[in-house]
């Protein structure tokens, strides 16, 4: 099969990547390409970018639909906004992630022209379908998964006393909140710290998180790592993986640092006890204190217990090979 691929972000796709190359032929676009020819100068501003991109893309993403038997879009953006309001040439498979459900894109995709939509959580769906009339049984509840030997413990040490976030430093991930719960926990395990790791930033926000950790005396234990190149040895270095988002679609991160030996803490916010365990999950700062001094109350063995239940769960429902499989099968139905 001839095999289309549309992609806001290509690192969502590796291993399917991998995967459809060995089996079909493939062309991509996702985005101008890192050497195409526009001055820096010119690139640097944002609303003429934008213009070129949108001319590029309008150019080639007519040519990947007429060309290919099955075209996949990684995100419902633009790009399928663009691609439903053509003459239907070839299937067409989308995967819907968290954010393009509080986007106007949902209704200006002509939803009748896509095959088949790939959810990555329940939730993702409930919320999709209480806004799109759509066929579900066009659907797939597809989680999101993670390469269990890549992600693994390794040479870890129980306790480190480290909690971990990784994450865009942006309101939505609740980065102050989670500063001033860790100051409550800090007064009471000193030795405690929070390792905060992300390189999308909201200036503003991380101004007032700053402003927050001068203000309580915490700069000599939270800390601030921007892009994590190692990731897996960042992992191994945390005891604890906090999501304190008010919403996520299936966070990758989360999942990963299951995989390598972390204790996962959540938020309650919608669709996380798809992937957490009731004892896992808080509501209020309170609990969230509460949870993690239960947590460091353990000895050294019982932790290790938890790690390896809770990287059970992975591999039985968030594995890699599980995402693959359902993503390729959608896109290889033949219409």
């Amino acid at each position: 099969m001839k095999i289309g691929i549309i992609a806001n972000n290509q690192a969502f796709l590796s291993e399917v990547l991998a995967t459809l190359r060995q089996r079909h032929q493939v062309q991509i676009y996702s985005g101008l390409p890192s050497g195409f020819p526009m001055p820096a100068r010119l690139k640097a501003i944002s609303s003429l970018k934008t213009i070129v991109e949108g001319c590029y893309s309008s150019f080639l993403i007519p040519h990947i639909l007429n060309w290919s038997d099955a075209t996949f879009f990684d995100f419902a953006t633009i790009y399928l906004v663009r691609a439903t309001h053509r003459p239907k040439v070839c299937r067409i498979v989308t995967r819907l992630h968290r954010y393009e459900l509080f986007q106007d894109y949902l209704t200006h995709i002509d939803w009748k022209k896509v095959d088949k939509i790939i959810f990555v959580s329940k939730h993702t769906r409930h919320t999709f379908l209480s806004k799109i009339e759509f066929d579900t049984s066009k659907t797939l509840i597809n989680p999101t998964g993670v390469d269990t030997e890549r992600f693994r413990p390794r040479n870890r040490a129980y306790p480190s006393k480290r909690i971990g976030m990784l994450g865009d430093i942006i309101p939505r991930k609740r980065v102050y909140e989670m500063i001033l719960a860790f100051s409550v926990l800090h007064k009471e395990i000193p030795d405690l710290t929070l390792s905060i790791a992300g390189a999308g930033i909201d200036q503003e926000y991380l101004y007032h998180v700053k402003s927050l950790l001068s203000r309580l005396r915490l700069h000599d234990s939270v800390f601030f790592g921007g892009r994590i190149n190692n990731i897996e040895t960042w992992y191994n270095s945390i005891d604890i993986l906090v999501s304190n988002s008010i919403h996520e679609g299936m966070q990758r991160s989360l999942i990963e640092a299951m995989a390598s030996g972390c204790y996962p803490l959540g938020h309650h916010y919608n669709g996380i006890e798809e992937v957490l365990a009731d004892n896992q999950i808080y509501y209020t700062e309170a609990e969230f204190v509460r949870k993690v001094k239960q947590y460091y109350s353990l000895d050294s063995e019982r932790m290790i217990d938890m790690s390896l239940r809770t990287r059970n769960k992975v591999i039985k429902d968030f594995n890699i090979k599980n995402e693959i499989n359902g993503i390729i099968e959608s896109i290889e139905v033949k219409s």
